[in-house]
Order: structure tokens, then sequence, then C-alpha cells
């Protein structure tokens, strides 16, 4: 089985040299972003309602981090203030991770401490303590924001939309946003930013890690695609297609769907 994964890796890094990605196509997500604009002016009219979240989950691997960034960008471009709430942020430490035994799993990120600073955003405070992890170096740190010049929250990251105990982060969220794309071009994206790391993984690491991450989609994160109101299909040149599923005031109902190409 570990040759056949290790062969598959390397046919995957092969075909990879052959892949011109092009501009990541976000000008292609208007009535996505005019949405988020609107509910962000909204929010404008009545300062002392909480700030609206939006989750924004997926698959593993997918480009989350890099999505919201570039929203994040086209929002301020129409005049919304945006703050960007990354899941990863609140993960342990590598070494703390390494204690626990295992890949991936819930208990590899601070539940408890994401819930308390989501509840607090929900409640309508407008100063938030939360911790920092950066994803390069795994280096851990803490920071105070103030929210007072802030209209929407882009609450990022694998469980965003999940809405099952101990991680039912959706609860928070006014819409929802799930970004997949196939598990073929994911590989390649994850390793790509696996050499960026200070210690990459080596390749059998790097598989041992990566299986471990698509085990725990499958059994704990999928579900959540079903909570989303906007579902972006990712291909392999990096273009984002669109289909709209809800865009009612109930971020459970369903619409009639939209592809943007």
């Amino acid at each position: 089985m570990r040759k056949c994964q290790q062969i598959t890796f390397l046919i995957v890094l092969f075909f990879s040299n052959f892949i011109q990605a092009r501009d990541h196509d976000l000008r292609s997500l208007d009535s996505l972003v005019q949405h988020l604009a609107e509910i962000a002016n909204q929010h404008d009219g009545a300062p002392l309602e909480p700030i609206p979240i939006v989750g924004i989950g997926g698959c593993p691997g997918v480009g989350k981090t890099y999505f919201t960034r570039e929203l994040a960008g086209l929002l301020r471009e129409k005049g919304i203030r945006p703050l960007i709430l990354p899941l990863h942020h609140f993960n342990l430490s590598p070494t703390e991770r390494k204690e626990i035994g295992t890949e991936w799993d819930v208990r590899h990120f601070k539940m408890a401490d994401l819930h308390h600073v989501l509840s607090i955003i929900h409640r309508g405070e407008k100063w938030i303590k939360k911790p920092t992890c950066d994803q390069l170096t795994g280096e851990i740190g803490e920071e105070i924001l103030s929210l007072d010049d802030v209209d929407l929250i882009l609450f990022e990251g694998l469980y965003a939309l999940c809405s099952e105990s101990p991680v039912d982060y959706f609860k928070y969220c006014e819409l929802g946003i799930f970004l997949e794309a196939r598990a073929s071009d994911i590989f390649v994206w994850k390793w790509e930013r696996e050499q960026k790391k200070v210690h990459p993984r080596t390749p059998e690491q790097f598989l041992k890690h990566i299986n471990a991450l698509f085990e725990e989609y499958r059994k704990n994160i999928e579900y959540s695609k079903k909570n989303a109101s906007f579902l972006i299909k990712k291909d392999k040149t990096h273009r984002y297609h669109l289909e709209i599923r809800a865009l009612s005031g109930d971020k459970h109902d369903s619409s009639q769907s939209c592809i943007c190409q």
C-alpha cells in the first residue's frame, strides 16, 4: 500500500510540472462580493448590532486562506472593512501537536478558545483577545483587536461551517461559503505549500499527514457543505466556479444555482 502511495505521489508531482496555473479569477464572483457588501452595509446602518460573521470552509488544502485574503481585498474596493479570523490561528504549537500522537484531529487546535472568541463577537462586543499561529513556522503568539472599524468578519478554516458539537461554529455565522476541488489538484497545491515551510515534511511524512487530513475531512467536515449558501468549485487552473445555493434571509433556505466562469 505504501509503495502504491509513493508511486502515486511521484506521478502527481511529475504532471504538476506541466500545470500552468493562471491568475486566481475572483472577479467572476461579483454576485458573492455584492451580497457580502449588502450584509456589511446593513450592519453599518445598525452599529449596535453584532458584526456579521461569514464562515468560509471547505476541503483541506483547497486554498481557503488565499481565497479569503483576495475576497477581503475585493470588499475593501467596495468600501467594506472586513476582518479575517483564521481558524489556524488557534492551532497548538508543533511541539504540543506531536505530543498528541495523531497527524490531525480536533485536539490539534484550541476549540474552546475559538468558541469563546466567536461568542464574544456574536454578542456584539468590540474588543477581542485571540491567539495567532504562523502557518509556515508554527510560531504561537497573541493579539488584541478592536472591532470598532470592522463591517464584516471573514471566519475561515476547516471547521468554519461545521454544526455538530464540539465544533459547532456555524451557529455564529450569518452565512457560509464552501470551497472544494479535485483531490489530485489539492494534493499538488498542498505539496507546493509544504515546500515553503521552514521545516517541510518528507514525502512519506507528507503522505501520512494529508491522508489523515482527508480522513478527518470525510468523517467530520464534508457534511458541512450543506450549510453553505455559496458553493465554489476550484479547478486546476485556479479558476473559481460559483453556485448560489441560498440568498434569502434564512441561511438554510435553498435557491436556484448559477455557475459563473
